[in-house]
């Protein structure tokens, strides 16, 4: 498991999360409290309404239902968050990535308690969160890091200690190693390698050298003449949202999308 500060911090147990409390260990346990289907105020006030939905959540998982929040609790309740940060078995670099991206896209990260806040935003961010806090490239630096660490696969070099929170410093930094593809590159390297996308990042251009939407691809192709490509993104949503609430998988395709491929 990935041993940075603010990892450790999301996953130590509030002990100062008790009734009559108003801390941030308070906000810790409403968030996940809500996350859990227990939805409650995310105010850091430990009232009659936090206790009652963390007996709630207690009485579902038999634990005893006190309203006292205890480590078996907390374990349950941030199983998910464990899980995303569980170092891969794969032994390449682009399968343990793409393993990865399914794993996230399957635990569903989502904001909560505001806009881009709550424990992922937190977790991909590195400990920030906030309005301001646009996270989908974080979302993209923490599964590369995370799938380069450990990582004996030379193509995990460019991305160990990896981190970018900014669309733009990612796509020039893939200009940088040159590994920048344009939408034209892409379309041409697909008709020679079916497969060089996978496991690539796509950029959503907006204006030469400016992107304002990033996340991972497990597959590519091409349709119509542009590229067609699934995805796993963070800071979306249905409607594929580039500030939406949560990680999704998506379809997406057309001339205004570049590409920094990874292999």
């Amino acid at each position: 498991m990935d041993n940075e500060t603010h990892i450790q911090q999301e996953l130590a147990f509030p002990a100062a999360a008790a009734f009559g409390n108003q801390n941030l260990a308070v906000k810790r346990l409403q968030e996940w409290l809500t996350l859990s289907g227990f939805g409650t105020g995310i105010d850091s006030n430990f009232g009659p309404a936090t206790r009652e939905a963390l007996r709630r959540f207690q009485a579902k998982h038999r634990h005893q239902d006190t309203g006292i929040l205890t480590e078996a609790d907390w374990a349950v309740l941030i199983a998910p968050l464990r899980r995303a940060c569980a170092a891969p078995s794969q032994q390449g670099f682009l399968p343990r990535l793409r393993a990865l991206a399914r794993q996230h896209a399957g635990l569903r990260g989502r904001e909560v308690g505001g806009a881009n806040a709550g424990p992922w935003v937190r977790l991909y961010m590195r400990g920030r969160d906030g309005a301001d806090q646009l996270w989908c490239a974080g979302f993209v630096s923490f599964l590369l890091r995370q799938a380069a660490l450990n990582c004996t696969d030379p193509l995990a070099e460019p991305w160990r200690g990896y981190h970018q929170v900014s669309c733009d410093r990612l796509g020039a930094y893939g200009e940088t190693t040159q590994r920048f593809l344009s939408q034209t590159q892409a379309v041409q390297l697909l008709r020679q390698s079916p497969y060089a996308l996978n496991g690539a990042v796509f950029l959503y251009r907006t204006a030469p050298g400016d992107w304002s939407h990033t996340g991972l691809i497990p597959s590519a192709t091409i349709d119509t003449g542009a590229v067609r490509f699934d995805t796993v993104e963070g800071n979306t949503n249905e409607g594929g949202s580039r500030n939406g609430i949560e990680v999704a998988t998506r379809v997406r395709a057309g001339p205004s999308y570049d590409f920094v491929r990874l292999g």
